[in-house]
């Protein structure tokens, strides 16, 4: 049951700042949440448009599956705002 699973998924580039947050405020509060690593790959020198990221969420089974919720629900509700505008 010690066991670490890593979950990992690929977001719109573009989206990526609004999920990390103000200074990581967004990241550093899931893991404080979950206990969880979160980790987003850098974003690229002169990448297009439609560039995507790779999100990765490591630790206990619960617990990477509750901060992927977390950061999904925040994810969606910043693209409902954008859709709104």
């Amino acid at each position: 049951l010690d066991l670490h699973y890593c979950i990992s998924c690929s977001l719109p580039s573009a989206k990526c700042g609004a999920l990390i947050g103000h200074k990581g405020e967004t990241v550093h509060e899931v893991q404080r949440l979950t206990g969880c690593e979160v980790a987003i790959s850098k974003k690229e020198p002169n990448e297009p448009p439609d560039a995507h990221r790779t999100v990765s969420i490591t630790g206990p089974l619960v617990a990477v599956y509750a901060a992927h919720m977390i950061l999904m629900r925040h994810y969606n509700d910043e693209e409902a705002r954008f859709q709104a505008r």
